[in-house]
């Protein structure tokens, strides 16, 4: 009997040590298909950088990136190793237990032997939110067991073969499946729990700068309006910084009258050019010749102009 392949599993990790505590050990008591486990740490702080060293031996291996790659960074966890099917993900996700079907991988991976034509499945968050609701309730439903949509970075299983980009995002990398004739989804009924919905109260720093760094609004159930107050009033004062450097126009001026002054400007600076030449000419002696040889009478023969055509010729010249 053949062993099966330890399927990869990667995590991106910054900061959060404790949901990467919480992560890591719900997969060594939930997980009972053979995996690798590599961890790619995104220049986190001293506290989760110590973490992962002390708990070193957990893990099949830790990439240090020297500076935050954000979703990027899990391209050179990918890049680190070889399974033909391997699974990339937040850390700050805690796997359902196993049921009668086994456990969460081995469903996934069931999962993926059924559809072969899909080339990413992701577990469900089991998290209340009303926009996430709404758009997997809209999308199409396969053989009842799988919602073909794309996802966020949550536990996606993804087909080696079928990836011929780097990993860039979990958009980019949704939209090049696609475009390489392969379908994505989230599995209906494989569910794990979301720690990042509770970043508002716990990691309210890290939420801010993800989402000044995204630019994208977040489907999180409870996402405190003073976070996004913090970024309209920083996008405000950059806009402010930039208005108080442009040149103050003076009061009462009109469009007519800085257009008359222009005028001026250019007038003074013409006369101040031709009184430079005059004042040159004047100076050199070079100009001096030139202009005494062009008051002398030009001669009758050569004031006609030259003609270039050539001499029309007759047939006997």
């Amino acid at each position: 009997m053949s062993v099966p392949e330890p399927v990869d599993i990667i995590l991106l990790s910054y900061n959060r040590a404790d949901y990467l505590a919480q992560m890591v050990a719900a997969l060594e008591r939930r997980t009972q298909a053979p995996y690798r486990l590599t961890i790619v740490d995104n220049a986190s702080g001293a506290a989760t950088r110590q973490w992962l060293r002390a708990n070193a031996w957990r893990f099949h291996q830790i990439i240090w990136n020297e500076r935050n790659e954000h979703l990027a960074g899990l391209d050179r966890g990918i890049r680190a190793t070889e399974s033909e099917i391997f699974v990339v993900s937040d850390a700050d996700l805690v796997v359902g237990a196993p049921t009668s079907d086994g456990c969460w991988l081995t469903r996934l991976l069931s999962l993926a032997a059924r559809h072969d034509d899909f080339g990413l499945i992701a577990v469900r968050l089991d998290s209340i939110s009303a926009a996430r609701n709404a758009r997997l309730d809209s999308a199409p439903r396969i053989d009842g067991e799988l919602l073909e949509t794309p996802t966020g970075v949550w536990l996606n299983l993804i087909r080696r073969s079928a990836l011929r980009v780097p990993y860039m995002s979990d958009g980019i990398t949704c939209h090049a499946l696609r475009r390489a004739g392969y379908r994505v989804g989230i599995a209906a009924n494989i569910y794990a729990t979301h720690l990042g919905d509770g970043d508002a109260e716990r990691h309210p720093d890290y939420l801010a700068r993800k989402q000044v760094a995204s630019g994208w609004s977040t489907t999180y159930p409870r996402y405190p309006s003073s976070l996004t107050s913090r970024r309209r009033r920083r996008s405000s004062r950059s806009r402010s910084r930039r208005r108080s450097s442009r040149p103050s126009r003076r009061p009462g001026s009109t469009r007519r009258t800085r257009r008359a002054s222009r005028r001026s400007r250019w007038s003074t600076r013409r006369s101040a050019r031709s009184d430079r030449r005059a004042r040159s000419s004047r100076s050199s002696p070079t100009r001096l010749r030139s202009s005494a040889l062009s008051r002398l009478p030009v001669s009758s023969s050569s004031s006609s102009p030259r003609s270039h055509r050539r001499p029309h010729r007759t047939a006997g010249s």
